[in-house]
């Protein structure tokens, strides 16, 4: 997942760092356990392992998470879907599909 500066996820989604190549780890927060990421304009999208959806400011220098989500209610180690300003989520157990309004999708500018 790349944008001018590249940020990746080492292992858990919680540790977030920017750069492809090894460098020190510019910082690091949130606990999001083993959710997966989706680079959505200057925002991070983290589908956290618990459930909720954490929009992330895709800052290399700081941690900022700008909004948060209660989506889903269990374990949740699917990818997400953004269509436009639709956002498809699912488990094990659940699906659900949310409008995003373009307010949301633009908060980290």
């Amino acid at each position: 997942m790349t944008r001018g500066n590249e940020f990746r996820a080492t292992g858990r989604a919680d540790v977030l760092r920017p750069g492809l190549r090894p460098q020190p780890r510019k910082w690091k927060d949130g606990r999001y356990g083993h959710g997966q990421l989706m680079l959505v304009d200057d925002l991070l999208l983290v589908q956290t392992e618990p459930g909720p959806v954490a929009l992330v400011e895709a800052n290399p220098t700081a941690y900022r998470e700008v909004a948060k989500l209660a989506a889903l209610h269990s374990k949740t180690w699917n990818n997400p879907a953004l269509a436009g300003d639709i956002l498809l989520l699912r488990n094990d157990q659940e699906m659900v599909c949310y409008k995003l309004s373009k307010c949301v999708l633009r908060a980290a500018n």
